[in-house]
């Protein structure tokens, strides 16, 4: 006897949730088989934070990381380090921690890594160095030529920072670049 109300109702209210779910993730930047890019959509920055320049570029980092600007580091401990612009003298600087340097991009470097994967980070094209990491890989690169930078980020002793993910503290720093 019929109550009036479609059998499968609740299933295809499942499916819905389901396919709609789907979608929206493929939305928010996902990887298609066969694909080396994906994109990233609004900056995540997360709470307590800071967010520092270098020339048009914009990267956050956890507010316990020291930030210096390349020449020398005026501090000996913390939980992590930004450097913005090249690399000088980095002795005072900490050592066996997450870092990330924000430079210029190094004349060839675009057309050597030419090969490399690229993502879309924030509507800026980014090429990701190595193009095959290997297991355990602590450096990663993103070059980002229309910004003229690069940015390597180092994990912490034995971190697998490698590739385009956002799973290390590493990782979440270089998707804030914009």
């Amino acid at each position: 006897m019929r109550t009036g109300r479609p059998p499968f109702r609740g299933q295809v209210r499942a499916v819905g949730a389901v396919v709609g779910l789907a979608v929206a993730l493929v939305a928010c930047g996902s990887t298609v088989a066969g694909s080396t890019t994906t994109t990233t959509g609004a900056v995540v920055i997360p709470v307590g934070w800071r967010t520092y320049t270098y020339g048009r570029v914009a990267v956050s980092v956890p507010a316990d990381w020291a930030v210096t600007t390349g020449d020398r580091c005026a501090v000996g401990a913390a939980s992590g380090l930004l450097v913005l612009g090249p690399p000088g003298r980095l002795s005072d600087c900490p050592t066996g921690v997450a870092s990330v340097v924000v430079a210029p991009i190094p004349a060839g470097a675009a057309t050597e890594t030419a090969a490399c994967p690229s993502i879309v980070l924030h509507g800026q094209r980014a090429t990701v160095v190595p193009c095959h990491p290997g297991a355990g890989t602590s450096i990663v690169q993103y070059l980002l030529p229309s910004l003229g930078i690069e940015a390597v980020g180092n994990g912490t002793p034995g971190e697998d920072v490698s590739g385009p993910g956002t799973g290390t503290v590493v990782g979440q720093v270089l998707h804030t670049l914009r």
